[in-house]
């Protein structure tokens, strides 16, 4: 599957590429700098189709489902308004190797309560399914974004979810869990989430 073509992805997908400050030296930069730098540049609803030349098809991140701000229009999902706090994202996967990665959910409910959203391994099965279809890696490393997501890999490889396991295997996929970019998580701090992506 032809992937540098917008009609390939489906409503769940994107890519983890925004917009971008034009600002030396980036890393220097206090985390709240870093964060404030994409804030500033920010687009919402917007997606630049000539970053498809530039999409990064070894490495996926993974959601649990659109929020009720998805806006309509191919490669929208993950670039919605500001309130979503992409940019939060965006800012924190910059410069590592997940920038410019395939973007997904794994189910297509939308809804801002995720409480209400389920999740089993049907979820993953499809997920899977989607990324061998379209040509990822079969070793890519995976960024499941909080943990809902996480407990759904956990569970489908055989592992117990706990507060304190950040990683598992999924056949040869690493899957690393990562603290939500939204603002209503308290546990979101650029500097850890980094290190949560890098290591």
């Amino acid at each position: 599957m032809d992937m540098s073509d917008k009609r390939s992805y489906e409503r769940t997908e994107s890519l983890a590429i925004w917009n971008t400050p034009d600002v030396k030296n980036f890393e220097s930069l206090g985390s709240d700098d870093k964060v404030n730098a994409f804030k500033k540049v920010y687009k919402p609803n917007f997606f630049d189709y000539d970053w498809l030349k530039d999409r990064n098809m070894n490495t996926v991140v993974v959601a649990c489902n659109p929020g009720d701000l998805l806006p309509e229009g191919e490669m929208m999902n993950f670039h919605g308004p500001k309130s979503s706090q992409d940019a939060r994202l965006a800012s924190v996967l910059y410069g590592t190797k997940f920038w410019g990665s395939y973007m997904a959910d794994l189910s297509s409910e939308v809804s801002s309560d995720i409480k209400k959203v389920k999740l089993d391994n049907s979820n993953v099965e499809r997920f899977l399914k989607r990324i061998r279809e379209i040509g990822i890696a079969d070793d890519a490393p995976i960024i499941a974004l909080g943990n809902k997501v996480f407990e759904v890999f956990c569970n489908y490889s055989g592992n117990k979810f706990n507060s304190s396991l950040f990683s598992v295997m999924l056949g040869k996929h690493q899957v690393k869990r990562v603290y939500h970019y939204s603002g209503a998580n308290p546990h979101w701090k650029w500097d850890i989430v980094r290190k949560q992506i890098t290591e």
